[in-house]
Parts: structure tokens; sequence; C-alpha cells
């Protein structure tokens, strides 16, 4: 399996209201105000994408777009923003709490989304690319020097010995390829927007498997995308 590096930052956060599923703005990290009644989407700063538009929907198919312009030579793609909680298997998930408008939630320290399977149907399959994007949530108290009561603060860390805003390591989230039944690895940890190379016969059912490698953090699942090329 070899693997082939590339870089993508995460910095531009479309703010939607969960009640119209509009957007409400774009915002760069730290987002130092509250989020509630509304729910994040990621997009990465190499992506070309109007915000300008309204609809959740159609951020979401120019985000997908704009990946697929990036990477011109994977020509089958799939995705799950967390919308709902569809895309996910919940028999095959372990220590995971699920909600729809990005409240599914991995547990630290061995906590695991299966996501339900997709089939892979290109003629010629080589190779594969994954993107994921995590992030926390946290419910403000409003004591001492923390920010205001009542708040729900996006990738906020309240933990010692610095509390404050985080940023996304991607590499927290180990992503792994399953066969159809959820059972059996069937690559090693995907790098993060990195082309791996992978020859196979198709059409090809497979999974992706989230798992939350950090000792203390609660992460909800942001998105994902995965192309076959």
């Amino acid at each position: 399996m070899r693997l082939i590096a590339r870089k993508v930052k995460f910095n531009m956060k479309a703010l939607i209201n969960s009640t119209s599923n509009e957007v409400s703005g774009s915002y760069a990290e730290p987002l130092n105000f509250s989020i509630s009644d509304h729910y994040i989407i990621d997009i990465p700063d190499n992506l070309n994408v109007n915000l300008t538009t309204k609809p959740v929907a159609n951020v979401i198919t120019a985000k997908l777009n704009a990946y697929q312009v990036a990477h011109p030579t994977f020509t089958q793609i799939f995705n799950d923003e967390f919308l709902t909680t569809i895309g996910a298997d919940v028999t095959l998930s372990d220590r995971v709490f699920f909600g729809p408008n990005k409240r599914i939630a991995i547990l630290p320290n061995g906590g695991s989304l299966m996501t339900n399977s997709f089939i892979i149907t290109i003629p010629v399959l080589n190779k594969v690319i994954a993107h994921w994007d995590c992030f926390l949530k946290y419910r403000d108290a409003g004591t001492g020097t923390k920010p205001p009561p009542g708040r729900v603060l996006y990738n906020y860390d309240p933990s010692p010995p610095v509390p404050g805003f985080k940023t996304f390591t991607p590499s927290d989230i180990l992503v792994s390829m399953y066969d159809v039944t959820g059972l059996i690895p069937i690559s090693g940890p995907l790098g993060f927007d990195t082309e791996v190379i992978y020859p196979s016969v198709t059409p090809l059912t497979v999974r992706l498997k989230f798992l939350n490698t950090h000792a203390t953090r609660t992460y909800y699942m942001g998105d994902w995308i995965f192309m076959a090329g």
C-alpha cells in the first residue's frame, strides 16, 4: 500500500440554521461564539466553494464538486455530512451516541463508528482517498473565567492545562476500510487526504470504520468523503 501525501487545512466553517437548514454565515476558526440552534459544515480552505448560496444541500453539493475538482483522477465519490444517522451502522459501532444534525459522538479511548456499506463500481480500481472532519462540542456552565452560561461552543476543550479552542487533529481518528460484514479490515489506517494505491477487482463492497484514539476527547462526526479512482 503506497501513500501519496496531500495537505488540506481546516479553516472555513459554514454556520447552518438547524430549523431552516440554510447558511447563516461563514467564519474562520476559532468560532468564539455560541452555535446553539445551528450546526457546522466544514469547508477546507483549498476548496473553491461559494458560501453565498443558502440551502445546505447546495453547499454540500458545491463542496463535493470542489473536492472532485481537486482530485480529478478519482471518478467515484461517496460521503456523509451526518445530517441524519442513516449512513451509520448502529450495531457494528461501539461506544457511540447517535443523533441527527451532526450529533453522532464517538467516545474517547477506543470508541468506533462503522458506516453502512457502499459499493465501488468503477471498472478498474487503482487507488482510494479519504477525508474526514470531527469536532468538539462543549456546553458551558458559565463559572469562573469560562464563557457566559448557556453557550454551545464549537471545538472548545475545557481540559487543563490549557483550556481553549482547539483545531481538529485528523490523526486522532484512525480510518480504515472494512469488508461488507464490517468484521474484517481490508486496509490499514488511511492517511488523511492521502492517495492510497489500492488495486482491486470491482464491484467492491466496503465500509469505513472511524476509531477515536484520543484519551479524553469525545469527538462528534462532522463529515467524511471517500473517492475511488
